[in-house]
C-alpha cells in the first residue's frame, strides 16, 4: 500500500509541478499589475485558506458576524459551491441548497437579517451588494483568497491544526491549491480545529513554524459542538443511542466522527465527498443501513449536510431519528478582542466613517 502511494506521488509529480508554475505565474501577473485587481470602496474582509476545504471557513464567517453585527451593517458574499443554479442572486431563508449552496443557506438561516449573496464573480457580487444595500459597512467574502480579481482590504487565512499547510504539497499530490508563500498576503492567520486545551508550549511551536511577519496576527481557534437537534419536526428530542449512523459529506469528517464517538456510542460512518449532492442511491444506502439496526440507532449529520438532506424525499422512519450537530468556531484564550480591534482599525482607515452608525467599545 505504501509502495503504491509512493508510486502514485512520483507519477503525479509533473502535474503538481505544472500546477505550481501556473499558480505562481498567475500571482506574478497580479503582483506586477499586468492583471488588474479591483479594490472595493466598501471595507471587505476575506476568509480563505491555502488548501482545498476543511479548514472551517463557514464557522469563522459566523464568528465574524457575531463579533461585528452589533456595531456594523454586514453582508456576506459567497460563491455558493456546487449549487445547481449558476446565476447570481440574494439568498433567502426559504431557498434550498441546490439553488444557493449549503453554506450560504446555513449562514442566512442562522442570521436572517444579514444580506447574503452568491456570485462566482466576486467583483460583480460586491457591486450587487452595494447597489442593493448602500448602507452596508463591511462585506465578508467567503473563500475569495485565490480570487485575485478582487483585492480584499483584510485577509484572514485559516490553517487546519490537523493538516498543517507548511507540511503539505500542491495538488494533485497534496491539498495545497495555492503556494504556501502566499501566506504573506494574510493580515490574520488562524490555526483552526485546535484541541480546546492547546498548551502555551504547543502555541509557541506553531508560531515558530509559521514564521509570520510583524504585521501579521496569529490566533488559534477550536470547534465547539452543540447538542444534536432534530432535523425534522417529527423527530423526538435527542437521546444518546447505543449505535449511531454518521452521515458526513464534508472535507474533513474525522473530527466530527470522533466527536460523535466521544458520547459513548458505536459509530457506523457513511462518508461522502465534500458538498455532496445526495442521490437516490445514497438515500437507499442510508435507509438500508438504518434498517439493519431495527430502528435502534440515531442518524447524526453535520450542520452543512443538513441543508442538503432537507431537500430529499426521506422516509418518515428515517426523519424520526435524524439529527444534526450545530457548531461554532471559538477563539482560544478569549482573543476575540484581538481580532475585533484589528478589524476596527482597518474599517476606520478604509471607510467613510460617517456611514458607521455606531462606534464599538474598542474604539
Amino acid at each position: 500500500m505504501e509502495r503504491d502511494k509512493g508510486l502514485g506521488k512520483v507519477l503525479l509529480s509533473p502535474l503538481a509541478g505544472l500546477f505550481y508554475l501556473v499558480v505562481k505565474g498567475r500571482h506574478i501577473l497580479y503582483n506586477t499589475k499586468i492583471l488588474k485587481s479591483h479594490a472595493p470602496s466598501t471595507p471587505t474582509i476575506c476568509v480563505g485558506n491555502l488548501t482545498v476545504g476543511g479548514t472551517g471557513k463557514t464557522p469563522h464567517i459566523e464568528l465574524l458576524i457575531e463579533l461585528l453585527s452589533k456595531d456594523y451593517k454586514l453582508a456576506v458574499l459567497s460563491r455558493g459551491y456546487k449549487r445547481k443554479h449558476k446565476g447570481s442572486c440574494e439568498v433567502l431563508s426559504t431557498d434550498n441548497s441546490s439553488k444557493v449552496g449549503d453554506e450560504p443557506l446555513q449562514i442566512k438561516q442562522k442570521f436572517p437579517s444579514i444580506p447574503v449573496f452568491v456570485n462566482a464573480n466576486r467583483v460583480e457580487g460586491v457591486s450587487q451588494i452595494t447597489e442593493a444595500y448602500p448602507d452596508v459597512d463591511i462585506i465578508l467574502l467567503d473563500d475569495a483568497f485565490q480570487h485575485r480579481k478582487i483585492s480584499a482590504g483584510l485577509n484572514i487565512i485559516l490553517i487546519d491544526f490537523n493538516r498543517p499547510a507548511w507540511e503539505d504539497t500542491m495538488l494533485p499530490i497534496g491539498n495545497l491549491r495555492d503556494s504556501y508563500d502566499q501566506i504573506h498576503r494574510a493580515n490574520v492567520v488562524i490555526i483552526t480545529k485546535c484541541p480546546p486545551t492547546l498548551s502555551p508550549m504547543d502555541k509557541r511551536i506553531l508560531t515558530k513554524k509559521l514564521q509570520l511577519y510583524p504585521y501579521q496576527t496569529l490566533l488559534f481557534s477550536h470547534i465547539d459542538y452543540d447538542l444534536p437537534k432534530p432535523l425534522f419536526a417529527a423527530a423526538a428530542p435527542y437521546k444518546t443511542s447505543e449505535n449511531t449512523i454518521v452521515i458526513a459529506g464534508i472535507a474533513a469528517p474525522k473530527p466530527f466522527v470522533n466527536h460523535v464517538e466521544s458520547a459513548g456510542t458505536t459509530v457506523q460512518p457513511l462518508i461522502f465527498p465534500d458538498h455532496h449532492n445526495f442521490t437516490p442511491k445514497d438515500i437507499n444506502l442510508i435507509v438500508s443501513t438504518f434498517k439493519k439496526y431495527d430502528q435502534q440507532a440515531n442518524l447524526i449529520t453535520t450542520e452543512k449536510d443538513a441543508k442538503r438532506l432537507l431537500d430529499l424525499d426521506l422516509p418518515e422512519e428515517v426523519k424520526n431519528y435524524l439529527y444534526f450537530v450545530p457548531i461554532k468556531a471559538k477563539l482560544s484564550d478569549s482573543t476575540d478582542n484581538v481580532l475585533l480591534n484589528k478589524i476596527v482599525r482597518y474599517v476606520r482607515e478604509n471607510s467613510s466613517y460617517g456611514r458607521i452608525h455606531k462606534t464599538t467599545n474598542s474604539k
